[in-house]
């Protein structure tokens, strides 16, 4: 069921729980979007988890376009994440099977959204009245609210100075654990669906290798993986000239392709030879198992988003396309209000254009609301402390997650608008990685994340590419500066500026 809100109530008991918590310490995902797909995602993070699971995040909020138009800053309560860290160890300390039960409750709510898109995908949406186009997006929002619950693995992103997987393997079996044998139990034993793409392209550059026929590969690798470079501001659909051309730029795609498809049998392997070393009580397996089944999860949920948005996408546009609506503002009129909308699209003018401008969104188990930069003014609220501006730090700290050490031009990359200014060999800052940063990443020294865990697409994709990576390195986009000479040490988790 679709919950209606931001009501005057709403709005009332939100903004008094951010006045009241507004100095806490916020664990920050920053990146660029337009306003409803952020707005969708943190009604299912917040508002459809707390509904399905006692595992859910209870508060959440994002700013958007407050620094730059078409960025957000989602906010989750660091205080908030670990508790929900402990309770899910705790729920694991107390039965050993938790992790699997949850993982496979994910799982059966993913195939959900899995089989509305896939029917969605059939649909010839430019046919569509408006009236329709926004039913059949509803019903998509629906189907992907159900794996809401999967949103708490967010409780085990590496906030700044926190080692919580060394922590609690340590707990777990007694004693403290060697880098190499934590960077051993890290590793995931699930594909992501970057590898698993990227095994379907070194597949067909095999068979092509071989003198057959790859179109019906190609065919069925953009079927099923067209939206794999989506995300917040745009979607572009993989298309067939685009699968041969990365076909084309393959290099050793035989050998390649047979040491990919070992390496996960060979991470399971090492895993066992190390459990069998340490003796590791079985409280230590699950805890590992949970782990890696939450990096699987984490990795799905980014599918259901990147899917979702590329029909939320397609389907605002073409309602303003039909209605005569501007293309851009139409971002910023949120789902539950676009009923009313189509009614009488000029009322909704305003009330975009106040919100393209700047707001905040909050949100709780019992709905959400939304306060314009003039609202927050108005009410006196001073917010200038979530955008400070870092000056004569050199070096930062945070959680390696793929070894190595490398030295380059620090590139701050936002969004994908700004890709054409890295080269190869620069070092990649960011807050967070997304499917479309793959390309660079691929040509990177290494990445540096302000965001993130062993669970965290960064992570997953560096160590697949065999490059250094560093996450939860607060602040990085601030510190470090686009053109800056930068080393980053991610055996200690460490980044620093070059003279």
């Amino acid at each position: 069921m679709i919950f209606m809100f931001n009501t005057s109530d709403d709005k009332q008991r939100l903004l008094s729980h951010f006045q009241q918590h507004s100095a806490d310490d916020y664990f920050n995902k920053h990146y660029g979007a337009r306003m409803m797909p952020i707005f969708v995602q943190a009604y299912v993070a917040v508002m459809c988890s707390t509904r399905q699971s006692p595992f859910a995040m209870t508060h959440g909020m994002f700013f958007q376009n407050f620094t730059m138009d078409r960025e957000f800053d989602w906010l989750w309560k660091v205080t908030e994440m670990k508790e929900m860290r402990q309770r899910l160890f705790a729920a694991l300390e107390n039965d050993s099977e938790f992790g699997k039960k949850f993982f496979a409750g994910y799982l059966q709510a993913f195939e959900k959204f899995d089989t509305a898109a896939k029917h969605e995908e059939q649909i010839p949406y430019q046919t569509l009245s408006p009236e329709v186009l926004l039913r059949r997006m509803l019903a998509l929002i629906e189907a992907a609210s159900h794996q809401g619950h999967g949103y708490v693995v967010d409780s085990l992103l590496t906030t700044e100075g926190d080692d919580w997987f060394g922590e609690y393997a340590a707990k777990y079996l007694g004693r403290t654990l060697s880098d190499d044998e934590l960077s051993t139990l890290r590793e995931p034993t699930h594909r992501s669906f970057v590898n698993q793409y990227r095994l379907r392209l070194l597949e067909a550059a095999c068979a092509r290798e071989n003198g057959e026929n790859i179109e019906s590969l190609v065919a069925k690798i953009v079927r099923e993986y067209y939206w794999v470079e989506n995300n917040y501001i745009k979607t572009d659909p993989k298309k067939r000239e685009h699968i041969l051309s990365e076909i084309d730029a393959m290099e050793n795609s035989r050998g390649t392709f047979e040491r990919e498809k070992k390496r996960i049998d060979m991470t399971i392997e090492h895993k066992e030879i190390l459990y069998h070393a340490l003796h590791a009580p079985s409280l230590l397996r699950a805890f590992v198992q949970f782990a890696d089944d939450a990096t699987t999860i984490q990795d799905h949920r980014k599918q259901v988003v990147l899917r979702l948005n590329h029909f939320l996408l397609l389907y605002l546009r073409e309602i303003a396309k039909k209605i005569g609506f501007d293309e851009e503002l139409i971002f910023y009129v949120m789902f539950f209000e676009l009923e009313d909308f189509l009614k009488d699209p000029a009322r909704f003018v305003d009330i975009a254009k106040e919100r393209q401008k700047g707001c905040l969104a909050l949100f709780d188990k019992d709905g959400c609301a939304i306060v314009t930069r003039q609202e927050i003014a108005d009410a006196g609220i001073d917010v200038s402390h979530f955008f400070v501006v870092a000056f004569g730090i050199t070096e930062l700290r945070g959680a390696a997650a793929s070894p190595g050490h490398a030295k380059g031009i620090a590139r701050v990359i936002l969004g994908s608008d700004q890709f054409a200014r890295f080269h190869e060999g620069d070092i990649l800052i960011t807050n967070q990685t997304t499917p479309d940063f793959v390309p660079l990443m691929k040509r990177a020294g290494a990445v540096v994340a302000e965001q993130g865990g062993v669970t965290s697409h960064a992570a997953i994709v560096s160590r697949e590419l065999g490059i250094p990576c560093i996450v939860g390195v607060k602040d990085a986009m601030r510190v470090f500066r686009d053109g800056e000479n930068v080393e980053v040490d991610a055996v200690k988790g460490v980044v620093r500026k070059l003279k």
